[in-house]
């Protein structure tokens, strides 16, 4: 398989080449990844999970389902304004005291102060636990993803190591796009947004609108775990310095942070049609060799999902290093090189 590999330059030239492959399909798998999370709003999923479970664990003979749990505590009320959306907003987190409020309105439910502190020392206690079994959903999609992407462009590492070692001119196309992908796109490449990466352009859009408030947005920060945090930060702004223009203000505000998140999902199909226009530059298309060569490849394949599901944040950095490394040792390779020719019997 590696009989053509005979010294450093050509091991770093494969493992380069492999390198970019793997962080192109990751890159794919990323793009497929955000735009997955967006459609079945995972994070507002893991939450309503994680009141059942704390309900459960609280109350005797709860009866508020999952499916009340998601629509009438977790999802705010229907505006006028928001009747145009195709997606409407969903909270990805609570307040304890909103929560307590919210789940005493479904079924008229009468709460004693013993439950009311039972299920908010419960639910803070279970935060770590939601957030670990949310990284844990995100693994499991991008492990699934990984197989999907790996078996429809039906990538075979072992094959891919075969073809790179018997191709120098395709291992010189691959560290040019190497070098492109780590020069220029950086770690935003495989940034997957959050409405904190959104609230600065939404900050800025809203200063355009009123200027004549810019003093109070500026004071926003836009930090916060979800767009609920982000909110209530500017709502509690306005409400201290101009509470007469507070409601007209988050109303927009809540607007253009739901427009400008639901645009990830095109953003998503956007990157996932850049990084396989990439893929096939390199004849790596969906299903070139039929289906069955998926099946028959599928050893090499699942290799490949493996790979794919470290990450598109580690390819990146190990293709940065591996770049790194072979232009610190270019001299060197050189030299070997000249020393080789210059050892050479003459006829």
């Amino acid at each position: 398989m590696l009989e053509n590999i005979s010294n450093l330059d050509d091991i770093l030239g494969l493992a380069i080449g492999f390198t970019t492959i793997m962080l192109i399909l990751s890159l794919v798998v990323t793009a497929l990844l955000q735009v997955l999370q967006n459609i079945l709003r995972l994070r507002f999923n893991n939450l309503a999970y994680g009141i059942k479970a704390v309900l459960q664990s609280t109350l005797e003979n709860n009866k508020i389902t999952l499916k009340q749990i998601k629509k009438e505590i977790l999802v705010p009320p229907l505006k006028e304004s928001c009747e145009s959306i195709l997606v409407q907003p969903k909270k990805t987190w609570i307040e304890p005291d909103e929560l307590i409020e919210k789940i005493s309105s479904v079924g008229d439910l009468l709460l004693s102060q013993a439950d009311i502190d039972k299920i908010k020392k419960k639910f803070v206690a279970g935060y770590d636990y939601m957030n670990k079994r949310f990284q844990t959903m995100l693994r499991y999609w991008a492990f699934v993803l990984a197989f999907l992407v790996a078996f429809s462009f039906q990538v075979d590492s072992l094959d891919l190591i075969k073809r790179l070692s018997s191709d120098p001119e395709l291992q010189a196309r691959l560290e040019e796009t190497a070098r492109r992908l780590v020069g220029e796109e950086g770690t935003d490449a495989f940034k997957v947004l959050t409405y904190e990466d959104i609230s600065d352009s939404a900050l800025i859009l809203m200063q355009a609108k009123y200027p004549d408030l810019a003093g109070q947005l500026e004071q926003a920060s836009g930090i916060g775990e979800d767009k609920q945090d982000i909110i209530d930060e500017l709502n509690g702004i306005m409400a201290e310095e101009m509470p007469e223009k507070r409601a007209e203000v988050i109303e927009e505000y809540e607007s253009l942070l739901d427009n400008l998140h639901r645009e990830q999902i095109a953003e998503g199909i956007d990157r996932y049609q850049k990084y396989t226009g990439e893929l096939a530059v390199f004849d790596i298309r969906l299903f070139k060799y039929g289906f069955k060569y998926s099946l028959i490849h599928l050893p090499g394949i699942l290799i490949t999902a493996i790979f794919l599901s470290f990450g598109a944040p580690f390819w990146f950095e190990r293709l940065r290093e591996l770049i790194k490394l072979k232009d610190t040792l270019k001299p060197e390779v050189k030299k070997t090189k000249n020393n080789q020719q210059t050892e050479e019997p003459t006829s």
